[in-house]
């Protein structure tokens, strides 16, 4: 009769372990979006470097569609992405 226990034990105790873990790494994930977001807003626009997504659309290997992408062998993280004048432009980290 305590063999079930026991395991029933062990089972919410381990379970409880991983439950810790699996909401401690949302949060950081989460944190390290919006820390980003902050970095991103005190950046200026030519700061980045920028390449036309319309005109380069061949050349684009998207790696992680809307966030990172391989262009001529190099590999960028998109830090914006704005339409002006009709033409989606990413503002790049290199």
């Amino acid at each position: 009769m305590k063999r079930p226990t026991t395991i029933l034990i062990l089972a919410l105790l381990f379970f409880s372990q991983i439950g810790y873990r699996f909401i401690y790494l949302i949060q950081q994930h989460e944190l390290k979006e919006q820390a980003e977001a902050q970095l991103l807003l005190t950046i200026n626009d030519n700061q980045f470097e920028q390449i036309n997504a319309d005109d380069n659309r061949d050349n684009i290997v998207w790696e992680e569609e809307g966030k990172e992408f391989l262009f001529n062998g190099q590999l960028y993280d998109v830090g914006k992405k704005k339409i002006i004048n009709g033409k989606t432009i990413l503002f790049l980290f290199k």
